[in-house]
């Protein structure tokens, strides 16, 4: 019976440590791989010494465990230094601001970066002035878990930190002398047209092949159309691509490219490289556009190829099928527009001199109406405690409206409480004598048209004095 209460305990402690990591799961070499892009990056970008670095990571590999997308707290913790809350927010804020990726090491860092310098200035401060041995490390991880992470208990986790950045981290990273760590994630996986040249068979291999000449022979058989990961590792999936490009050539089935493989390979990707250069192809896209009726819209299509000519269609709202646009067949084309052309598309057809043609996007018409006062309010004279009524009409889309009112003495227009409508009346007084009204008209689109002013005047004696 001991037994069991004693295993029930230990089950609920386990449990209990495990709701407190990131909820999000990252493998080992994965771990591996972003830890060695943080040093590089903290030692590189930031500039921080290796026993700062040290620290840094110690306290990383507690929150996150070198997971950049980990999450915990309930989901409300996020990334490398688990960013709660509202610093999430600022997290993801800030990288879209700036234009990066909220979800990449660099995102992050480049966040933790302004972070710390904007409103942790003593942690940065204390980080960049830490002896660069193993006792600087511990004091990093030491003083940046209590002052910035600030955990619970944070004195022994602030030790335990400080204990895993001096004897683990300063013990692998010292090692480096300052400077960053070659990676094989170095090899681009980029598809470009640069040529290398043959320096080896290429060939599986118990320690894989890798190198930009992988590179480029993938790329190479991904323009002949196969179906190849272009990431610089000649493994399984490489090997197995190479035979069928062999086998459909007749040759010796082996998985190898030699010299002569080689060549044969890059020239057919030349051959088909060239083709799909000289081929017609749209460079630039015609544009939506919105206008008011009468007015001139232009379109343009810039187009790749030889010996092009060009054709606009149109396709009016509700209509299933393009029609022919008579007399527009340049690249650029100028009509007026008309009522009818409200949700009309247009597109242009471009044709080579070998007979190929390509379609452009189709760029869509929306006829407006235009913001415009048509019926001004008008001045008038009364007795006083006689309703008065203004009115305006206007044109445009999703109009509302708001009435000012400046009386005699002043100098300023104010709003009309409550008078937030097209027609608009009130019981005057004798303050009003003199007082000027007008409306301002907005539509849809948050742009405003103000009325002419229209004036009060009050009859004979009623009219206040003083």
């Amino acid at each position: 019976m001991v037994r069991i209460k004693r295993f029930t305990a230990a089950l609920l402690v386990v449990l209990f440590a495990a709701a407190l990591v990131p909820q999000t799961q990252v493998n080992a070499a994965s771990a591996k791989s972003t830890e060695i892009k943080v040093y590089n990056y903290l030692v590189g970008k930031l500039g921080f010494n290796t026993a700062a670095t040290c620290g840094l990571m110690a306290n990383i590999k507690h929150e996150s465990g070198f997971n950049i997308s980990g999450t915990g707290d309930g989901n409300t913790s996020y990334g490398l230094f688990q960013w709660h809350a509202g610093r999430k927010s600022r997290l993801i804020s800030y990288c879209k601001e700036k234009k990066l990726n909220y979800k990449s090491v660099e995102g992050q860092l480049t966040y933790f970066n302004y972070e710390l310098k904007k409103s942790y200035k003593k942690v940065y401060e204390y980080l960049k002035s830490v002896d660069n041995n193993a006792s600087g490390a511990y004091k990093a991880g030491y003083y940046f878990c209590y002052y910035y992470e600030i955990p619970a208990n944070r004195s022994v986790k602030a030790a335990n930190r400080g204990a895993l950045a001096r004897d683990t981290y300063w013990k692998t990273y010292s090692k480096s002398g300052g400077k960053q760590i070659e990676t094989e994630e170095k090899v681009s996986t980029d598809t470009s047209d640069s040529k290398v040249a043959f320096t080896r068979t290429l060939q599986l291999k118990t320690k894989r092949m890798k190198g930009n000449d992988v590179k480029y022979m993938q790329q190479c058989l991904k323009k002949l159309g196969y179906k190849i990961t272009v990431d610089g590792s000649y493994g399984k999936g490489t090997v197995e691509i190479v035979k069928k490009y062999q086998k459909a050539q007749n040759s010796k089935v082996d998985g190898k490219i030699s010299k002569s493989t080689w060549k044969a390979i890059e020239k057919k990707a030349a051959a088909v490289s060239a083709a799909s250069t000289s081929a017609v192809k749209i460079t630039e896209q015609p544009q939506a556009v919105t206008t008011n009726a009468g007015k001139y819209v232009t379109f343009s299509v810039k187009a790749s190829g030889k010996g092009l000519s060009y054709q606009w269609y149109t396709k009016k709202a509700g209509a299933s099928e393009w029609t022919l646009w008579p007399g527009h067949d340049t690249a650029s084309t100028k009509a007026k527009a008309n009522d009818s052309w409200d949700g009309m598309q247009v597109r242009c057809t471009v044709k080579d001199s070998s007979g190929k043609k390509v379609n452009s996007k189709a760029a869509k018409i929306t006829i407006s109406d235009p913001l415009e006062i048509t019926q001004q309010p008008k001045s008038v004279t009364i007795n006083c405690s006689d309703t008065v009524k203004f009115s305006v009409k206007a044109t445009g889309k999703n109009l509302s409206y708001q009435w000012y009112v400046k009386k005699t003495d002043a100098d300023t227009w104010t709003q009309w409480p409550g008078h937030d409508t097209a027609s608009t009346s009130a019981i005057s007084n004798t303050s009003w004598n003199g007082m000027q009204v007008r409306c301002v008209v907005t539509d849809g689109s948050g742009s405003t048209v103000t009325s002419k002013a229209a004036k009060i005047t009050l009859n004979g004696d009623e009219v206040a004095v003083g």
